[in-house]
């Protein structure tokens, strides 16, 4: 089954990416990015309770919520989990949370940006007249602008914690995460600080290939799988 689902996950890294390279369907890629970004820019252009919603949800002392929200799933599953098994419940959410902040360092912060040299301008650093939260919100630093927006670190933390509910624990956590991840990468959209794509293909793409390797051998099987206790 881990095998399997290996090769899953690599299969559908690969049609995403081949999908982006692909000119006729890179073109339906690149009309979804100018109809999200409009929709949600234009949602924000000229309503005043809006625009300071969402630049205080860009802000980046705003994602101390996202990540109290994510205590709050560990003490959900906790709380659920029979004590025979917390322990080891625990272990898993160690696990994942060094696994996440090694993938955002190692790949996001250092592969992409100083070996790969991804360079992409963001929806509002490629079109000069797009609306900026930043020029009518200066109490706060908003992020609604970028050189190399590819691919989105919020992506890659979302698609990492919603893929590692689903391999970790119950999918109903995993349906949830859906949701309140969503939820995370949002605000940088509406801001236009990255393209959808840079979220669906570019951060997708990364964590199903490290998610594939991560929980989908035989080392890492071996270090997740619960262990009976002895009989003395």
């Amino acid at each position: 089954m881990a095998l399997k689902r290996f090769f899953i996950l690599h299969g559908v890294a690969a049609l995403l990416l081949i999908s982006w390279l692909f000119e006729p369907t890179r073109m339906l890629w690149n009309a979804l990015d100018g109809v999200c970004f409009n929709t949600l820019n234009g949602f924000v252009h000229h309503n005043l309770f809006w625009q300071k919603f969402w630049a205080l949800a860009a802000y980046k002392r705003s994602e101390y919520v996202m990540d109290l929200i994510r205590l709050i799933f560990f003490a959900i599953i906790l709380y659920h989990t029979p004590a025979s098994l917390r322990r080891h419940s625990i272990i898993k959410i160690l696990f994942m949370i060094v696994f996440i902040f090694l993938s955002i360092t190692l790949i996001g912060k250092t592969l992409f940006p100083k070996v790969l040299q991804i360079e992409r301008f963001s929806p509002t650093a490629t079109d000069p007249t797009a609306f900026r939260l930043s020029a009518v919100i200066d109490w706060i630093y908003v992020k609604d602008h970028s050189l190399s927006s590819y691919p989105s670190d919020h992506g890659i933390t979302a698609w990492l914690f919603t893929c590692s509910m689903f391999f970790l624990f119950d999918k109903r956590y995993g349906f949830a995460a859906i949701i309140t991840e969503s939820c995370y990468c949002l605000p940088r959209l509406v801001a236009g600080a990255h393209w959808m794509t840079d979220v669906i293909i570019g951060s997708g793409t990364v964590a199903l290939i490290l998610c594939a390797w991560v929980y989908c051998t035989p080392a890492f099987n071996f270090i997740l799988r619960p262990r009976r206790a002895q009989v003395i």
